[in-house]
């Protein structure tokens, strides 16, 4: 898991001026606590103000990459960076926009879609599906506890398109996903392993009571070796281009060992100010 934070991405675009015959220009994109990809692919567009996209760069790692190409940044008016599968021709973004930047006099500051800097929330150990006290422990739920009823205790934006939050526990060294959701006061799109699937909270979570993977005969997430954690994930109609594995952590905790039952369990990002990042737009043999 990587565990990293987009709060807010600065896009400092600069460029020499460009000379009498100048036909091609080099992008450079530099970024900071962005993952590695293994499945799937970052592409950059320049797009202008009808909606037309130019393809300038396709990569996979986080850092970034660099490209000698005709798009004279002139004619557009912004850069937004996709997430695509890794195979197939690219011909337009994706609706994972992960970033998106005004071009204006040569500039402008980029920031993530999704204003992941202000989210915040907890989880409960509960397993409401059988409403046993004995198991308790065998359950996480994004819910606070107000008198046997689960509250919503995600601070998340309600996502539409493009991506969805997952939420995780890794447990004697099997790592378990609770499934993915648009909204914190909804259910997410599973209930695998609970006693009854019929009324579940009206919050993500799971009941790891039944059907568990043959590395666990049961699950206790107070055992002081657990931890939860939610991330964001590219979702392009229901498939995840990156893989199944996590691809950006926003929220995460280390389960105290006997942490008691029904007890809101307050979750953290990491200790990171922001993202830093830079878009170079150069001339070829500009010397700076």
């Amino acid at each position: 898991m990587r565990f990293s934070l987009l709060i807010v991405a600065i896009l400092a675009l600069s460029a020499c001026t460009p000379g009498v015959g100048v036909d091609s220009w080099i992008y450079e994109i530099n970024l900071t606590w962005m993952p590695d990809l293994e499945e799937g692919r970052y592409a950059a567009w320049a797009v202008n103000d009808a909606g037309d996209a130019v393809l300038v760069m396709e990569y996979t790692t986080g850092a970034g990459d660099s490209a000698e190409v005709s798009v004279d940044p002139a004619d557009f008016d912004e850069i937004i960076v996709s997430i695509h599968p890794s195979d197939g021709q690219l011909t337009e973004p994706s609706a994972a926009v992960f970033f998106r930047a005004p071009l204006e006099e040569w500039g402008g500051s980029l920031q993530n879609e999704i204003p992941v800097q202000s989210v915040s929330g907890s989880g409960t150990m509960w397993t409401p599906t059988d409403g046993s006290p004995d198991d308790a422990t065998s359950g996480m739920w994004f819910g606070a506890d107000d008198e046997g009823e689960l509250l919503p205790s995600l601070l998340v934006p309600v996502l539409t398109e493009g991506f969805r939050w997952e939420s995780w526990v890794e447990t004697d060294d099997t790592v378990l996903s609770m499934g993915r959701f648009a909204r914190p006061d909804g259910r997410d799109d599973v209930c695998l392993y609970c006693d009854s699937v019929e009324d579940p909270p009206m919050v993500p979570g799971e009941d790891f009571l039944f059907d568990l993977p043959t590395t666990l005969d049961s699950v206790n997430l107070a055992d002081g070796g657990s931890r939860t954690w939610v991330t964001l994930e590219p979702d392009l109609e229901g498939v995840d281009p990156t893989g199944d594995g996590s691809f950006f952590t926003v929220l995460a905790r280390d389960i105290d060992y006997e942490q008691e039952p029904g007890v809101s369990i307050e979750l953290f990002g990491p200790d990171m100010p922001g993202i830093l990042g830079s878009v170079n737009i150069l001339t070829p043999g500009y010397e700076g």
